[in-house]
């Protein structure tokens, strides 16, 4: 299992924007805020690489494929929400290794399995324009990859951080192009649609 850093620095600039996303509120956001719901739905490329302890061997995830989120956005204030996800993606594969700094002989195994993650991260947002916008966000994620038979299930929770760009296509509906990551292990860009209710 690998243990996610970042610098003190990045962490840093995250929360100052999220505290300037709850203080911060020009009038055309405000005007805007009658809708306090928001669903999304995202397509994305999402990577795994990661290690999972066992005996006698390590199990080891490092593939990227496609996943899908669904999302439910509670917003506290016209340029900050909270935001839940479920992520899955299907046939993520493993194969076992031999522990670190340890000589064996394996056999090779392969398998696949499902990848799924719960997130909770705060999502604040900033206009460029009537209609364009940027957003951060920073939260905690479990993820699970389930192999089939033979290697360890592999479960975490981590931090994750990113941030992305959306385009207000009517009053309700929105598209967003955004990058979440929790350092190596997980990075996922992904692209969305939603409709705030």
């Amino acid at each position: 299992m690998r243990f996610i850093s970042f610098t003190s620095a990045s962490l840093s600039a995250l929360t100052g924007l999220i505290l300037v996303g709850v203080t911060y509120a020009p009038a055309a956001s405000a005007q805007a805020f009658e809708k306090d719901w928001m669903f999304s739905a995202n397509v994305a490329r999402t990577s795994i690489d990661r290690e999972t302890s066992g005996t006698p061997w390590h199990a080891v995830t490092d593939q990227s494929k496609t996943s899908f989120i669904g999302s439910l956005s509670w917003f506290a204030t016209p340029n900050l929400s909270i935001r839940a996800s479920y992520e899955f993606g299907a046939e993520m594969r493993s194969s076992n290794r031999c522990p670190p700094d340890t000589a064996c002989t394996l056999i090779a195994v392969h398998e696949q399995g499902d990848m799924e993650s719960l997130q909770l991260v705060l999502v604040p947002e900033f206009d460029l324009t009537d209609t364009t916008f940027v957003f951060a966000n920073l939260g905690i994620a479990r993820t699970t990859v389930d192999t089939q038979q033979q290697l360890p299930r592999y479960s975490s929770t981590d931090f994750i951080y990113g941030a992305g760009v959306g385009y207000r296509l009517s009053r309700n509906w929105r598209a967003s192009l955004e990058y979440v990551t929790s350092g190596d292990d997980y990075q996922s860009v992904r692209l969305g649609l939603a409709l705030r209710f």
